[in-house]
């Protein structure tokens, strides 16, 4: 499926969105559900995030959207790794050594 869009050929939203969101990578929903999946990666230490907005035939106002939205999430999650948030500007192997 990616190999087609990457062709220019016409794949449907819906087939794009089962694709991705069967990857377990896909962060896409209402603020809540974007929230605890991000948790997830944030609990498994990862603390960079890599997005694609740009999907399909998206329009230009609804990419925006979407880069405002998570950009309002992600201030949330500056300073977690490993589940434990990291205050004072402690590192995450300083906040939780065992891991």
């Amino acid at each position: 499926m990616i190999g087609q869009v990457l062709q220019g050929d016409d794949v449907a939203p819906e087939e794009i969105f089962e694709a991705l969101n069967e990857q377990d990578s896909l962060i896409v929903g209402s603020p809540e559900t974007c929230r605890k999946k991000l948790r997830v990666h944030a609990d498994l230490g990862i603390d960079r995030l890599m997005a694609f907005h740009q999907v399909g035939s998206l329009k230009h106002e609804d990419v925006v959207r979407s880069l405002r939205l998570i950009g309002d999430l992600i201030p949330e999650f500056d300073g977690w790794a490993c589940g434990v948030r990291c205050e004072d500007g402690a590192h995450a192997e300083e906040a939780a050594p065992d891991r």
